[in-house]
């Protein structure tokens, strides 16, 4: 059984060495400030998702509920898989990102 807290922890964690790639393209200083304004809006977004999400809990204890099914599904899994992964795909879909889309466990 997943906490909100861990799963918190590498949404953050995930935004931040995604953001990493953009930063080191050579780009005019302008275009590059509009990146990491852009970048740190969309972290911002994802991180308020995630919070929003805190308190979820599993029905059963076994990877069930409804919240949770929805976070599986939206990768593809369904009830019973270890969502953990899905958890944090699925925070990333919610501001457009088509990635990660992950279903494998961390």
């Amino acid at each position: 059984m997943a906490t909100m807290y861990s799963l918190l922890f590498g949404i953050l964690f995930t935004a931040i060495c995604n953001d990493l790639d953009a930063i080191h393209r050579p780009l005019s200083v302008q275009t590059s400030l509009h990146l990491v304004k852009e970048h740190h809006a969309t972290r911002a977004r994802i991180v308020e998702i995630a919070v929003a999400e805190i308190g979820v809990k599993e029905a059963t204890g076994n990877n069930d509920g409804a919240r949770v099914e929805e976070y599986l599904n939206y990768t593809g899994l369904g009830k019973g898989h270890a969502w953990c992964a899905a958890f944090v795909s699925w925070c990333y879909g919610q501001v457009g990102l088509t990635e990660p889309r992950n279903n494998e466990a961390w």
